[in-house]
């Protein structure tokens, strides 16, 4: 009788200890699910954000340089 209770007592806490995990790891992916997209639309945001100033700066170096006399003309 002892015997057969202990290990029923065993059993049942296995189940618990699966139930929980399988929980634990549903919501770990739900939690996933809810963050990714978020996070890549915030860098790709950034992205673009970057991308968008060097090519300003590009442009406006370009603007500075027309026009104007090289180091070497100077020279000579």
């Amino acid at each position: 009788m002892m015997l057969y209770q202990r290990r029923r007592k065993t059993v049942l806490l296995r189940k618990r200890k699966k139930r929980q995990q399988r929980r634990r790891r549903k919501r770990r992916q739900q939690k996933r699910k809810r963050k990714r997209p978020q996070k890549k639309r915030k860098r790709q945001r950034q992205k673009r954000k970057r991308k968008r100033l060097q090519r300003k700066k590009k442009k406006q170096q370009k603007i500075q340089t027309k026009g104007k006399t090289t180091k070497m003309e100077h020279i000579k």
